[in-house]
């Protein structure tokens, strides 16, 4: 059995009735479907990013973890996440210019 626990509400989750975990109607919040049907809303955050990392990172838990409660991140907690990956490069992948992008 696990458990999911969001800490800043204090609520505790039995991931056995959890169906879905995905980005809200609002894209800045984290909503859980529930094998019953209803939906709820987990944790709200400031970008529609940001919920995509905390998702990446409870399923990082989910995968890895040994033990049988899953945290859900703080905000503070995804963006140092965030500042750690590295930048996507912005280059063409062949490392040659492109067409139409000025230079000479």
């Amino acid at each position: 059995m696990m458990f999911l626990y969001e800490k800043s509400r204090g609520t505790i989750i039995n991931a056995d009735c959890i169906k879905d975990i995905f980005p809200g109607r609002d894209t800045r919040t984290i909503s859980l479907g529930l094998k019953d049907g209803m939906i709820l809303k987990l944790k709200e955050y400031k970008t529609a990013d940001e919920v995509m990392e905390a998702i990446s990172m409870i399923a990082k838990q989910i995968a890895t973890s040994k033990r049988n409660i899953v945290i859900v991140p703080t905000e503070e907690e995804v963006q140092t996440s965030m500042r750690s990956r590295p930048l996507s490069s912005v280059h063409h992948a062949t490392g040659k210019k492109q067409k139409g992008h000025g230079g000479s």
